[in-house]
């Protein structure tokens, strides 16, 4: 794989002086992206709009990197200006116009970039959430969601990054089979300044659709393919009411990214936007693409319960699943499910708090632009699938218990039968080895041959032989206790010796103890 070429400067060479502030910014994430910096997947797409009361109208010839590094340059008043630029796809030369001509904290930048979500390596740095009193609600957030698309091919691992943004791409697996639904991360971040007069600038950020991806796990990444994705089912329902489009053609987003989804609302509805003063209102569509890729995880995720849940269901026998392959994979399964639907929740917390949104349950009275009651909705959702989830493990595991008893039966049985034929063996033994035995005694020719005048002798000699040493078997089984050990007392015990004996020994001490008891009254 080629390296970052020398006119692309790493981002936080320029970012020394926060470094004690945020020590994150010291090293870029060794994740992100290991590709080839070639144009065919590295070049970004700029959208650059003006807002107004009446509307957004898009600032021609201005859709690359240095088309919007020249149009900066440019000395213009910023009196009426509400300027909105949408950038999708992250270089360090976007860092470097844009923080440079806005003067905007590296951390933005950074917390965009972080494709990792956990780790405990030294040198590895995961997207940590700051403290909440920290959050800078009006001037900067970020939204990390969820994107459902389906694969052109099944995939063949669980593991699958986007080559592009290095973003994990969640593979599911239903009944032992990987399915052609993924679930890919995805982030949104949103900048906002405000001028002189009314005046303000906002930047937003998106990533880019997911073209290539990495096969294998992230510090391996074995191959780099080229796949072809759909939006899932069609892809989210617009959010945009009918009785706002009825003086519009009836026409939907693009829904292949969070960019062109942006380029289509900010076109044809951006009239709906009411608050043009306010910088957060650039920010009210890309929270609501974001909040119904998210309602489109929730309907996937509660789908996926509902059939798990089914196959546990109206079932006269569960034979097909008590193999422990079978339990396994579906715990297995379960597991992942159980842990995605915790990321989700905290994701949709992250959300919730950078949007300054209480954690509690949606009001009742709802209106159109008002989206706490989607993030609240969510997040209420996402907990009953996880409460689910666990009502499922806790199944499985007593599926797993059951099947094991019954397993533990099966063998006990089995058990039974091999002892008893054994037993029948012995027997057959006990009969035929007196038998032989005599049969070589009386095996020298003579007047005991088959058909001879002795040959009788045989079976007088024979037969009480082996009545006896089978009637002495038995005895001697008499001897074994529970734990297959012989003794005499075992013997006696199960003999009735004991019980014969402690027969007249009772009678006694019955007579005796009535005796002296009618004696002392």
């Amino acid at each position: 794989m080629s390296q970052q070429p020398p006119q692309l400067k790493d981002w936080t060479s320029g970012a020394s002086e926060f470094w004690a502030l945020d020590p994150t910014l010291r090293h870029r994430d060794t994740q992100y992206p290991v590709i080839s910096f070639d144009s065919e997947i590295q070049n970004p797409r700029v959208l650059v709009l003006c807002l107004s009361q009446y509307g957004a109208w898009e600032s021609s010839n201005i859709h690359t990197i240095d088309t919007l590094s020249d149009h900066l340059k440019e000395p213009r008043s910023t009196s009426r200006n509400r300027t909105i630029y949408v950038v999708e796809g992250l270089t360090p030369k976007v860092v470097e116009i844009l923080r440079s001509h806005f003067s905007i904290e590296p951390s933005f930048f950074m917390r965009h970039e972080r494709p990792v979500v956990y780790t405990s390596k030294h040198n590895r740095f995961h997207d940590t959430v700051r403290l909440p009193s920290q959050l800078d609600l009006e001037d900067n957030f970020q939204i990390k969601y969820y994107e459902m698309l389906h694969l052109s091919q099944q995939p063949t691992s669980f593991y699958m990054h986007c080559a592009r943004t290095a973003r994990h791409i969640g593979i599911t697996r239903l009944s032992g089979k990987y399915q052609h639904t993924a679930i890919a991360r995805r982030k949104c971040s949103f900048w906002s300044q405000r001028c002189s007069g009314d005046a303000w600038n906002a930047i937003i950020l998106c990533d880019p659709p997911i073209e290539r991806v990495w096969i294998g796990a992230p510090e391996d990444r074995v191959e780099m393919k080229s796949v072809s994705t759909e939006p899932f089912q069609g892809g989210y329902p617009s959010f945009i009411k009918n009785s706002a489009m009825s003086t519009k053609p009836t026409q939907g987003p693009p829904r292949t990214s969070m960019f062109d989804d942006l380029a289509f609302y900010f076109k044809h509805h951006s009239d709906l936007l009411h608050d043009a003063d306010d910088p957060q209102t650039a920010s009210y569509f890309m929270r609501k693409i974001a909040a119904s890729h998210y309602m489109q995880v929730v309907a996937y995720t509660a789908s996926i319960l509902s059939n798990r849940h089914w196959s546990l269901s109206r079932r006269d026998s569960l034979k097909e699943l008590e193999r422990f392959t079978e339990i396994e994979k579906e715990w297995s399964d379960l597991q992942g499910l159980h842990r995605r639907c915790c990321e989700y929740i905290e994701d949709t917390e992250a959300a919730l708090l950078n949007l300054g949104i209480p954690m509690s349950r949606p009001e009742r009275s709802l209106r159109m632009w008002d989206d706490d009651a989607d993030f609240q909705y969510i997040y209420m959702r996402f907990n009953d699938c996880k409460a689910r989830t666990e009502v499922m493990i806790n199944s499985i595991t007593g599926l797993a218990s059951m099947s094991g008893t019954r397993q533990a039966l099966i063998e006990a049985q089995r058990s039974l039968r091999a002892t008893k034929g054994g037993r029948t063996l012995s027997f057959i033994g006990l009969l035929f080895i007196p038998l032989a035995y005599v049969a070589g005694i009386f095996s020298m020719p003579g007047t005991f041959a088959p058909g001879s005048s002795d040959f009788g002798k045989y079976w007088e000699v024979a037969a009480p032989l082996a009545l006896g040493i089978f009637l002495l078997a038995t005895l001697l089984e008499l001897g074994y206790d529970d734990a297959a050990k012989w003794s005499p007392s075992t013997f006696a015990e199960n003999s009735g010796y004991n019980r014969m004996r402690g027969g007249g020994g009772s009678q006694e001490l019955g007579r005796t103890s009535i005796g002296k008891t009618n004696g002392t009254v």
